[in-house]
């Protein structure tokens, strides 16, 4: 047994283990990438303005720890989880998923800096851009307002409605544009964008455009079902039943051509714009 251990030591002695900054310092490029191919190697490369999902690790008072992968974690510091609302706050816990912005890469303590309010901010920047390409109406909560016009919420990006897109202000004094403002603050409001510039964070609506697409859409689809009811020469009675009116049923004589669309007590699924 002893001359078997005295072989052992013989030959661990030939053998050479590099150190981690030995191939640093001699850039052994072959190894290094074995290494770093080497899952307990894998440390993530983080930078500022990353996105990254991680995972609630412990909850303090002014802070969370959140784990974010290979080897890393980070703080998510008070001031950085203001879009939050209390029962928000009160429902996180620890083990949640949790999406993460990097505002630091590493702090004094080797910890990234995070952010879950502009992590909420660049998710929020991405689904504006794809429902103004859209052409989507969206719906956003009066907050506040300033000389120009009102300023909304939209999951933690500010947009701006100028006072001229906004169909209840009128165009009379400053005074009394300011009155009706106000009176909007936590207001909801349909929306449309018409200008979005994620680099200079500006974001610009219009309640006038939204309003204007709606009563056209209505429009559109008020008249929907008809009954015939009788045709002559005159032309053709129908029954219209309108749909989001106050008036339910409507009676009218219409062009002869009608007839060939219904038969006489038939319900037709058919858009009326323009007869009669």
């Amino acid at each position: 047994m002893e001359e078997l251990n005295h072989v052992n030591q013989n030959e661990n002695k030939g053998i050479h283990k590099p150190d981690l900054n030995d191939l640093l310092d001699r850039g052994d490029q072959a190894l290094m990438e074995v290494i770093m191919r080497d899952p307990t190697h894998a440390y993530r490369n983080l930078k500022h303005g990353d996105t990254v999902d991680g995972r609630i690790m412990r909850i303090d008072r002014d802070e969370i720890l959140v784990d974010i992968g290979a080897k890393a974690e980070g703080v998510i510091p008070s001031r950085e989880m203001q879009t939050l609302s209390e029962e928000e706050r009160a429902a996180l816990k620890v083990g949640d998923p949790i999406l993460v912005f990097v505002v630091q890469s590493e702090d004094k303590e080797g910890r990234a800096i995070l952010s879950i309010d502009k992590a909420r901010q660049e998710k929020s920047w991405r689904v504006l851009q794809e429902r103004y390409e859209r052409g989507e109406i969206i719906y956003a909560r009066v907050k506040n307002y300033n000389k120009g016009g009102l300023l909304v919420d939209l999951d933690g990006v500010r947009g701006f409605v100028p006072a001229s897109q906004v169909s209840s202000i009128s165009r009379s004094s400053e005074a009394q544009k300011q009155s009706e403002m106000a009176r909007l603050v936590n207001v909801e409001l349909p929306l449309k964008v018409i200008e979005i510039n994620r680099n200079r964070n500006r974001l610009i609506l219009s309640e006038r455009q939204a309003l204007a697409e709606t009563r056209e859409s209505k429009k559109r689809r008020a008249a929907q079902f008809t009954s015939r009811r009788r045709c002559s020469r005159r032309g053709c009675l129908i029954d219209l039943r309108f749909r989001r009116l106050r008036r339910y049923w409507w009676r009218r004589w219409v062009s002869p051509f009608v007839g060939d669309l219904v038969v006489a007590g038939q319900t037709s699924r058919r858009s009326l714009e323009g007869w009669g």
